[in-house]
C-alpha cells in the first residue's frame, strides 16, 4: 500500500494590476500600429517608472489548460515604464519582472485574475511592483566547506509549507519581502549529500538593504533505526514508516523509509526530536537524536489485515479489482487478495470490460488483524451514468476551461477527475459513479468559477451552470 503527500508551495510575491479598456495614443515605438492587445506601465511603490523591465503576457483560453500551452509574448519597458503587446481577444494574464540590475524590488510578479483583451482596442494593465530587501547568510558544511548559495533557499517562514525557491541577486545575497518576520535558511537535501538543515533566524528587510546573518554551521547528522514485529506480513515488500521532526516540517527534513524484513533505519538525520510511525496506523514513537548518535526506537507490534474475495464477470473480460494504487486482474470469473493492510477504511473499485457494471464498496477495517471479503458481480449493461450540460456566463467573464469532479470522497484515498468545457459551453464527463460527488468550474489559470454536488443516484444528470 502506498500513501502519497502533497505539500503546499507558496509564492513570493504579487504585482497590483490596474486594468482599464482604452485607445492607445503615443509611447513605444510601434505602439500605434497595434490595433489589439495590451499595453500599460511598469512603476515601483511609490509610482515612479522602472525602465527595462521585463512583461510577460500569458494566454489563457480554454485549450491552455489541457494542452499546457499556456503561450507568451514577452518584451521590455521604456525610460517612462511603458509596454506594449499585441495579442489577439481574449483572456490573459501579465508578469513583470523587474530589471535585474535594479535592486529594491520582488524579482517575480503576476497578476492574480486574468485580464481581458477586447478585438479592436488595447487594455490597459499597469504593473506596480513590490518593494524587496537582500538577506545573505554564508552556510557550512559540517567540515567547514562552503554551500554554494544556489543550494540555498531564504524566505518567510510558514507554518505547514515548505520556503519556496528564491532566487539571487547580483549580491550574492535572497531577494526577500519586506517586513520584519521570522526567516528560514533552508539547504537542499541533494547538495553533496547534507542532511536536511533549516536555520530559523529573526529579520527586518527594507527596501533595496542586506541582511547580513553570517556564518552558519550545519550540524553533524545522526541516525535513526529500530524493528516492528507485525503478525499477518508474508510479503516480499515492506511497510511505509515516516520520519517527521516534532514541531512541523520546517524544523527538518520529513523522510520516508520502508521496513524490509522488519528493520527499517534513517540515515543523514540532523538532530532534534522526531516522531517514528507506521503510515495508516496510529502506532508512533518521540525519539530524540544527537549529533553523531544513533537512536534505537522501541519495537512497533501490529497486526495487519487484508480484503479477499471474489469477481465473477462474462467469459472473456478482461477486469480489475483496486484498492488505492494496488490492484488485481483477471478474465471471467477470478479470486483476488489484498494483504498487509493497516485498520480503516477502503474503497474497492472495478474496472475493465465493454460495457460492464463497475461495482465497488467501502469496506472497514476496523482494527489489525481483520479479514473482510466481497463478492464483485460484474454484468454486460449500459456504461454507468454520465454528467454533462452547458456552462452559461457572460461575455466579459473569464473563459471556464473545465469541469473536476470529487472522487472517493470520505475513503482513504480520495481523487479527482477532470473534463473539458468546450468553446459553446458544453461538457460531459462520460461514465460516473451512482454515489454523490462534488464538482466544480475553473477557469484556465485554475480559478475556482462555480462549485456544487451531483446527487446519488443511477440516472444520467444532465445540468445547466450559470455563472456570474
Amino acid at each position: 500500500m502506498v500513501v502519497r503527500r502533497v505539500r503546499a508551495w507558496a509564492m513570493l510575491a504579487v504585482a497590483a494590476v490596474v486594468v482599464t479598456s482604452a485607445t492607445w495614443v503615443g509611447g513605444p515605438v510601434d505602439a500605434a500600429t497595434v490595433e489589439t492587445g495590451f499595453t500599460g506601465r511598469v512603476t515601483d511603490s511609490q509610482g515612479n517608472a522602472v525602465a527595462n523591465a521585463t512583461v510577460e503576457v500569458w494566454s489563457g483560453d480554454q485549450d491552455s489548460y489541457f494542452s499546457g500551452s499556456w503561450a507568451s509574448v514577452t518584451t521590455t519597458t521604456d525610460e517612462q515604464g511603458r509596454y506594449t503587446v499585441a495579442r489577439r481577444a481574449g483572456w490573459y494574464q501579465v508578469r513583470a519582472y523587474p530589471p535585474r540590475a535594479q535592486q529594491g524590488f520582488m524579482t517575480y510578479s503576476h497578476s492574480r485574475n486574468p485580464i481581458r483583451v477586447v478585438a479592436g482596442s488595447l487594455t490597459t494593465a499597469n504593473v506596480k511592483l513590490r518593494p524587496a530587501g537582500v538577506i545573505k547568510a554564508t552556510v557550512l558544511t559540517q567540515t567547514g566547506k562552503v554551500v554554494d548559495p544556489t543550494y540555498v533557499s531564504i524566505g518567510k517562514c510558514s507554518v505547514g509549507m515548505y520556503v519556496p525557491w528564491t532566487p539571487s541577486d547580483t549580491r550574492g545575497g535572497k531577494v526577500a519581502s519586506v517586513g520584519t518576520y521570522e526567516a528560514c535558511i533552508t539547504v537542499d537535501t541533494n547538495y553533496a549529500g547534507l542532511p536536511y538543515a533549516q536555520f530559523r533566524r529573526t529579520v527586518t528587510v527594507e527596501p533595496g538593504a542586506t541582511v547580513r546573518l553570517g556564518t552558519l554551521r550545519i550540524p553533524k547528522s545522526g541516525k535513526i533505526t529500530g524493528k516492528l514485529n507485525f503478525s499477518g506480513y508474508a510479503g516480499s515488500g515492506g511497510l511505509d514508516v515516516e520520519l517527521e521532526p516534532v514541531g512541523g516540517w520546517l524544523k527538518a527534513g520529513g523522510k520516508w523509509g520502508v521496513a524490509e524484513r522488519g528493520t527499517v533505519t534513517f540515515g543523514n538525520v540532523a538532530p532534534g526530536r522526531y516522531r517514528v510511525s507506521v503510515v495508516g496506523t496510529n502506532k508512533s514513537r518521540i525519539v530524540t537524536v544527537k549529533s553523531g548518535a544513533t537512536t534505537t526506537f522501541p519495537t512497533f507490534s501490529y497486526a495487519l489485515s487484508s480484503i479477499s474475495g471474489k469477481v465473477n464477470a462474462p467469459a472473456g473480460q478482461n477486469v480489475c479489482v483496486t484498492i488505492e494504487w494496488e490492484y488485481r486482474c483477471g478474465t471471467g470469473t477470478f479470486s483476488y487478495w489484498f494483504g498487509h493492510l493497516v485498520s480503516g477504511d477502503y474503497l474497492v473499485d472495478t474496472s475493465g470490460g465493454e460495457y460492464l457494471t463497475q461495482p465497488q464498496a467501502t469496506i472497514n477495517l476496523p482494527s489489525g488483524g481483520t479479514h473482510a471479503t466481497k463478492t464483485f458481480t460484474m454484468k454486460s449493461t449500459r456504461p454507468l451514468r454520465t454528467f454533462s450540460g452547458k456552462v452559461v456566463q457572460p461575455v466579459d467573464a473569464p473563459p471556464a476551461a473545465l469541469v473536476r469532479l470529487r472522487t472517493n470522497v470520505g475513503t482513504r484515498y480520495a481523487s479527482s477527475i477532470e473534463v473539458r468545457v468546450k468553446a459553446d459551453g458544453t461538457f460531459s464527463t462520460g461514465r460516473l459513479t451512482r454515489v454523490k460527488t462534488p464538482f466544480s468550474v475553473h477557469d484556465a489559470f485554475g480559478h475556482k468559477l462555480f462549485s456544487g454536488t451531483i446527487a446519488a443516484g443511477t440516472d444520467d444528470v444532465k445540468r445547466t451552470i450559470r455563472l456570474g
